[in-house]
C-alpha cells in the first residue's frame, strides 16, 4: 500500500491513462469527507486491464492509496503551467480526516519539487491548525505520525511532508491548502 499524489495534473486525467495496463498496480482509491459514501475506488478489470468504478480520473488536487503487487515507478505526464491554470488550492474540512496531496505551485518539472523532496509541513499548512497528520510507511506497514512543530524556518526533518506522498490530516477547522 502505497499512499501517492502527483506533482500536477496529467495531459490526460483518467485513471486508465495516468496508470497504464501493464502496471502491477490493481487498486487505486480517494477519500471525499464531504460525500456520504467518501471512498472512491478503482480496481483493475482483470479480463480487460483497465480500471473500473466510481474512481475515473487521476488529478493533482487528491491523494491517493495505491496497492501494487510489485515495485513500480508510475510515469506520469504533466504539461508545464500556464497562465490559465490556477495555483493549486486544496479545501479540508474540519473535525474530519482528509487524504491530500502534497503539491507546489512551482512547475511540476521543478526539481525542489520532484517525487522524495521534502517541504516543512509548518509551511506547507500555512496557518492551517491540524489536530493530526498522518502517512503510511510501506516498508514497515505501518502510520507514521508527522508532527508540525511551529517553526517555519528550522532545520528538523521529523515535520516534513514529501513530494510525491500523500497524508491523512486532521484540521481543527475548515480551510484550503494553499502551498
Amino acid at each position: 500500500t502505497n499512499f501517492i499524489s502527483l506533482p500536477g495534473t496529467p495531459a490526460n486525467p483518467s485513471i486508465n491513462a495516468v496508470i497504464p495496463a501493464n502496471a502491477p498496480i490493481n487498486l487505486v482509491a480517494t477519500y471525499d469527507p464531504t460525500s456520504t459514501t467518501p471512498w472512491l475506488i478503482a480496481t483493475r478489470n482483470p479480463q480487460t486491464g483497465l480500471f473500473e468504478g466510481p474512481l475515473t480520473t487521476i488529478t493533482a488536487e487528491r491523494g491517493y492509496v495505491v496497492q501494487a503487487t510489485s515495485f513500480y515507478t508510475l510515469q506520469v505526464l504533466i504539461p508545464r503551467a500556464g497562465f490559465q491554470q490556477l495555483p493549486p488550492s486544496i479545501p479540508v474540512f474540519g473535525g474530519q480526516w482528509n487524504l491530500v496531496p502534497v503539491v507546489s505551485a512551482k512547475d511540476a518539472t521543478d526539481p525542489t519539487v520532484q517525487p522524495g523532496q521534502t517541504v516543512d509541513s509548518d509551511v506547507y499548512f500555512g496557518g492551517l491548525s491540524v489536530a493530526a497528520v498522518f502517512t503510511f510507511d510501506t516498508a514497515q506497514a505501518q502510520f507514521v505520525k508527522v508532527v508540525p512543530d511551529g517553526s517555519k524556518t528550522d532545520n528538523s526533518t521529523t515535520d516534513d511532508l514529501v513530494f510525491g506522498r500523500s497524508y491523512w490530516v486532521r484540521p481543527v477547522n475548515d480551510g484550503t491548502i494553499i502551498p
